[in-house]
């Protein structure tokens, strides 16, 4: 169902049809920049509607389970998939004439997380689910770049759980997690212009 948060609280929900699949899970859901578009990630496919319709295009379908999805500053569409291992970007705009691109892979890697969008649409940040990478793909096509998180003094890798980029797009600001000491969790800020 959509809610419209504005109507009055009698108001009745629109539910959104075609939406078959709700069976097999949602893995996220957003709202474009400009509030024209819900993208909803299910086990397996990406569904977006129009909301001026309540019917909803099916922009991707994906072998394998998960997809995480983010929409950029500029309002195209980024999917991540364990099923490719990737990262690919829908342009949604209607006069767009570039296709889907694809933008990171990393083929039999585990599923790939979306963790933080530069503000300033410049890039994306994402990670391979409880890894120690975090990788930055500029939404330009341009080579990514990785940064590790390290290792404890015992050997024992640091996973990114989180992320959130400050508003210039230089900083990184990452929860830090070990599964075997908790309690050394951490916050870890990479300057990303270095």
């Amino acid at each position: 169902f959509l809610f419209d948060l504005a109507a009055p609280r009698t108001a009745e929900p629109v539910p959104l049809l075609g939406f078959e699949e709700t069976s097999l899970g949602i893995n996220s859901m957003t709202f474009s920049p400009d509030g024209s578009w819900l993208a909803v990630g299910l086990y397996g496919s990406a569904v977006v509607w129009n909301l001026a319709s309540v019917r909803p295009t099916v922009v991707g379908r994906h072998e394998l389970p998960g997809v995480d999805l983010v929409f950029a500053p500029n309002g195209d569409l980024l999917s991540a998939s364990s099923g490719e291992s990737g990262l690919k970007r829908w342009p949604l705009s209607p006069g767009s004439e570039e296709g889907v691109r694809e933008l990171w892979s990393r083929p039999g890697a585990v599923p790939v997380v979306i963790r933080a969008v530069d503000p300033g649409g410049r890039f994306v940040i994402i990670n391979y689910g409880f890894d120690d990478e975090m990788i930055v793909v500029p939404l330009d096509g341009s080579p990514a770049s990785i940064h590790s998180l390290g290792r404890s003094p015992e050997g024992i890798a640091v996973n990114g759980i989180l992320g959130s980029v400050d508003p210039g797009g230089r900083f990184l600001a990452i929860a830090a997690f070990q599964f075997a000491h908790p309690e050394a969790s951490s916050i870890r800020i990479l300057d990303l212009s270095t």
